[in-house]
């Protein structure tokens, strides 16, 4: 005969494991630490670190920037980008003819002399013009 407890702790682990696999998908650019830790493999400190890389980009164009997330494995990446989805409505776009230098040499995908030679070329050219 079965002990009642172990029962209830081998379903406990069943209905665990059903939870894990079942598909939801979260909007990736505003959800916030909680929902992102709700996500099988991502914890309190990874989701801390992709709300900052995100607030860094200005938003996530693609799951695939999820991999230039400080400790964000490939594998990892692969268990969690179908519990995901990228609303492009809430990215923000840098307007490149108000931004300062402090603020876009900050973005991760400019180095100093990118942010400088942006920032020039506007003040010798004029205003960008958007097309």
């Amino acid at each position: 005969m079965k002990h009642p407890v172990t029962c209830r702790r081998i379903k406990g682990i069943r209905q665990s494991n059903e939870r894990i696999k079942r598909k939801t998908e979260i909007p990736l650019n505003i959800s916030d630490s909680n929902a992102l830790a709700g996500i099988y493999g991502i914890g309190p400190v990874l989701s801390a670190r992709i709300i900052k890389y995100r607030k860094l980009l200005g938003g996530y164009v693609s799951k695939e920037q999820l991999l230039e997330v400080y400790g964000m494995t490939q594998e990892n990446y692969e268990n969690i980008r179908d519990h995901i989805y990228i609303d492009s409505v809430a990215v923000t776009r840098i307007n490149l003819n108000i931004i300062g230098l402090a603020e876009l040499s900050h973005h991760p995908y400019l180095n100093d002399y990118q942010a400088r030679a942006l920032i020039s070329y506007r003040d010798i050219n004029g205003k960008y013009v958007q097309y």
